[in-house]
This record gives structure tokens, C-alpha cells and sequence, in this order.
């Protein structure tokens, strides 16, 4: 917005240089930016309409890119959080068929399957989110990182332990310094009582530089 500012400063003032010369523009001056405002107003007032909530910006962006599989997915979170859970699972599966490597989705879809008491969808959901994680997604996401530990934590919520490891382990092979990742294995580990190998993740997690408390605690604790 700053370059347009000045852009607008300097058509100002060329403006009232020309007006000064030529007193009979002013008239013309005045009708030009008349126009000029109800035009720009007139816009201003369609957009605000659309940007007016969440749900209406991502149907607007829909209308004019229907294959957007992000605008589908937080539009599907706008919707759950409406209690519209039916069409928000409508539309996390589209976008999930037009970009099957979006990892937030998944993980999306399967919380919206878990609150309705369907852990075989949300337990199949995560297994297939597995499948399509990247490098290049899990190292330069800290917000998927942060997900993937909670997605763990919904795998140990519906029952399955195994799963829950294997987010965490799949996690830790596509982003192998993340200090958030290797700290949840490791007490996932510990708390399976899988003692050696969690306290070599532990030990990993603190050379990342993690900052969560419990690894420095029970590396203390495995140290005295």
C-alpha cells in the first residue's frame, strides 16, 4: 500500500499545479474524482461482501477457481465449526482427490470423523495421510509438524498406540532434526516402556535444541 501512496501523492499534487495554471479544470478535476470514488466505492462495497466472514471469502475464491484445494479445505473447517460436518467431510474429500498430498486436510478429516465417533474412517484417514507426506512438506511446516504430534495424539485418543508411533516415526524420517517431533516420539516411547530406544530420541531431541520440559526431565531422570 505505501508505493500507492505515494503514487497518489504525486497525481495530487501534479493536479493542483495544473489547477493552479488552469482554473477552469477544477470543475473537471472534481467531476473525474467523483467518478473515480463512487467507481473504487462500488468495488470496495462487492469485496467486503465477500471477505465478510471465513465461509465467504473461500466460496469466492471457489467461484473463480473451483480446483482450489485449500480454499475446499478451510472452507471445510468454517463449515465443521458451523456444525455443517456432513458437507465440510464433502468437501475435504474433494480436495483431498485433486491434491492428495495436502497433509492439513487429512489430518482435518479425520478429527471431523473422530468428534462423530467414526475412529475405522479417522483411523484410515491418518494411515493414508502417511503415504503422501514429503520431505519438503514436514521440514518447512512448523504448523504440520505441530499437527502431526496432535494427530498422534488423536491415533492414541481412538485407541490405536501403533499408529500414533508410526505418525511420529514417519514424522521424524521426513524432518530428522525437528525437536517437536523427536520430543513427542521420545515420550511415546518412554511411555510404552520401549526405555533404550526413547532415551536415544530423547537425547536427539535435546542436541535439536527442543524445549519442551519432559525431555530435559526424564533425561535427567535416565541420567541419575
Amino acid at each position: 500500500y505505501l508505493p500507492m501512496i505515494g503514487l497518489l501523492f504525486f497525481l495530487v499534487t501534479v493536479i493542483l499545479k495544473i489547477s493552479d495554471r488552469a482554473p477552469k479544470m477544477n470543475r473537471v478535476w472534481i467531476f473525474l474524482s467523483l467518478l473515480v470514488i463512487f467507481a473504487f466505492g462500488f468495488r470496495s462495497a462487492v469485496y467486503a461482501v465477500q471477505w465478510r466472514d471465513g465461509a465467504t471469502l473461500y466460496k469466492s475464491v471457489l467461484e473463480h477457481d473451483p480446483t482450489n484445494s485449500i480454499a475446499k479445505g478451510s472452507l471445510a473447517v468454517e463449515l465443521n465449526n458451523g456444525r455443517q460436518s456432513e458437507e465440510a467431510i464433502r468437501l475435504l474429500k474433494e480436495s483431498l482427490t485433486e491434491d492428495p498430498n495436502n497433509a492439513v486436510n487429512y489430518m482435518n478429516l479425520a478429527g471431523i470423523y473422530y468428534k462423530k465417533g467414526q475412529m475405522k474412517e479417522a483411523e484410515e484417514v491418518l494411515t493414508e495421510m502417511l503415504k503422501h507426506l514429503q520431505d519438503r512438506q514436514v521440514q518447512g511446516d512448523e504448523g504440520l509438524r505441530k499437527m502431526l504430534v496432535l494427530a498422534s495424539d488423536l491415533a492414541d485418543r481412538f485407541g490405536d498406540g501403533d499408529l500414533a508411533i508410526h505418525i511420529l516415526e514417519s514424522g521424524v524420517e521426513h524432518a530428522p532434526q525437528s525437536p517437536e517431533l523427536l520430543s513427542a516420539l521420545g515420550i511415546r516411547l518412554l511411555d510404552r516402556n520401549q526405555t533404550e530406544e526413547a532415551y536415544e530420541i530423547l537425547m536427539k531431541a535435546a542436541d535439536a535444541g527442543s524445549t519442551d520440559v519432559n525431555v530435559y526431565y526424564h533425561l535427567a531422570e535416565f541420567y541419575s
